[in-house]
């Protein structure tokens, strides 16, 4: 572990707050929320997936022996066969409960271009995916996690290119500049340690 990990996880920490500006946190902090939300929110399942993510790079370490194309087959079928479906009913007896009624499906409509979004949405999603197991494969899961954190910036960059209806907060720019710092404080902190390693191993030993 980094010396520099404390004041990373802080960085980052901090970063994430501001971007989500979770209710409890300004209700603690005495300032009320930039928008309007519930009051009953729960975040219960963003934190479960936050520690999914972050133990992701570590089980697909443990694979490395096996090819990409199975491990993403495998994720696949539990994707579409086992959690998909037992989420969609959870939340279909969740909404049978609250307006007691029974089991609806409504399927959306949508047109050909929709579906063609979709479409190439999900051969982006595959390669994308692709590419990231198999980097976690061959590297250190910790270095290879570093960059996730392209992701903030780089999904702000579609958001202003693709929406003109959503404008990005200032405290998510601070946040995601303060998440890239603990990035890239990591990375040089990590540099600097294998130029001392490598100096240290060059000099000559002392009999």
């Amino acid at each position: 572990m980094l010396a520099v990990f404390p004041i990373q996880a802080l960085l980052a920490t901090s970063g994430m707050c501001l971007i989500i500006q979770p209710p409890w946190l300004l209700t603690a902090l005495g300032s009320s929320p930039a928008e309007k939300t519930s009051s009953d929110a729960n975040y219960t399942l963003v934190i479960a997936a936050m520690i999914v993510s972050a133990i992701l790079p570590v089980a697909t370490k443990q694979t490395k022996a096996a090819s990409w194309i199975e491990v993403e087959h495998v994720t696949s079928f539990l994707a579409v066969f086992v959690m998909n479906p037992i989420i969609h009913c959870a939340k279909l007896a969740m909404r049978e409960s609250a307006s007691g009624v029974g089991f609806v499906l409504v399927l959306p409509d949508v047109g050909i271009a929709e579906v063609g979004l979709v479409m190439l949405a999900g051969i982006g999603s595959f390669v994308g995916v692709a590419m990231q197991t198999q980097g976690y494969q061959i590297a250190d899961p910790g270095k290879a996690s570093m960059f996730c954190y392209l992701e903030i910036p780089f999904a702000y960059f579609l958001q202003l290119v693709c929406t003109s209806h959503n404008s990005i907060a200032m405290s998510s720019v601070i946040g995601a500049l303060l998440v890239l710092l603990a990035c890239l404080l990591g990375a040089v902190s990590n540099l600097w340690s294998s130029r001392v390693e490598i100096e240290h191993n060059k000099l000559p030993l002392l009999e």
